[in-house]
């Protein structure tokens, strides 16, 4: 059963009241959902919601990642999570949203957060650091702090003066995704919104990941991941770079 037929119920909003809703901005390098999957592997106690329904993300189905082996569940797209301690549900986002539904798709995420009574949205990812490094005053791996109009002030001095960067719907960020059409969604709707971008360059991204998980960890939502030590990866990292080829074509 998809988590879109019971949006409106009493029991969802039970559940999500005061949450925030974290989510990856499915930008360059997929490094947001990297980070994502990071936490979710690493908290023991993180716990598998269900499917989230959409038309606007293109439909997959496979073997889940996460976890040490193949268990056999199913994963489709769009899947979502709880770490109850934290106050926080986590949307991964597993696939590319089809081309021109990326605002459409920001509007359903949003009206969801809405109708689950979550009281913020955070959005993280990554930025190409070689576009607008000049204006924004960054450098390769800097983690900046995003907000939009609606986070209160207090919020935005916090991060401020831990001295990161502070950009915001006027700043120029190239391929980060779906952070601007959240963030122009989020406004509309008058919810709390902001995230972390990363500044880095395409790749198999798992250190930029590492750091976006640390930054996310220690400012955005903190002890997301109680006590971290060491990041545990899902086994199915193993293929991130495809298949090794075989010994015997160079010989």
């Amino acid at each position: 059963m998809y988590w879109g037929a019971t949006l409106n119920s009493v029991a969802t909003r039970v559940m999500f009241q005061d949450y925030t809703l974290l989510v990856p901005a499915v930008g360059l390098g997929n490094v947001g959902q990297l980070a994502i999957d990071l936490i979710l592997n690493t908290n023991p106690k993180t716990e598998h919601i269900r499917p989230f329904k959409t038309r606007h993300v293109l439909p997959i189905v496979g073997n889940d990642p996460l976890g040490e082996g193949c268990s056999g569940s199913m994963a489709t797209c769009v899947e979502l999570y709880r770490l109850s301690e934290s106050k926080v549900c986590i949307m991964q986002i597993r696939a590319p949203v089809l081309d021109g539904h990326a605002q459409l798709f920001a509007d359903e995420m949003v009206n969801f957060a809405l109708n689950a009574k979550m009281s913020k949205i955070a959005v993280v990812g990554a930025a190409d650091s070689s576009a607008g490094f000049a204006e924004l005053g960054v450098q390769l791996h800097n983690v900046a702090y995003y907000s939009a109009s609606s986070i209160k002030e207090s919020r935005i001095s916090e991060f401020s003066n831990k001295g990161m960067t502070l950009i915001d719907s006027s700043s120029p960020l190239a391929r980060s995704g779906l952070l601007q059409k959240v963030s122009k969604a989020c406004e509309k709707a008058d919810i709390e919104m902001e995230g972390l971008v990363l500044f880095c360059k395409e790749g198999i991204n798992v250190p930029e990941a590492c750091m976006l998980g640390a930054a996310i960890n220690t400012t955005l939502i903190v002890d997301v991941v109680p006590q971290l030590s060491r990041w545990q990866p899902p086994a199915a990292w193993a293929a991130l770079e495809g298949p090794h080829s075989a010994p015997s074509l160079f010989h």
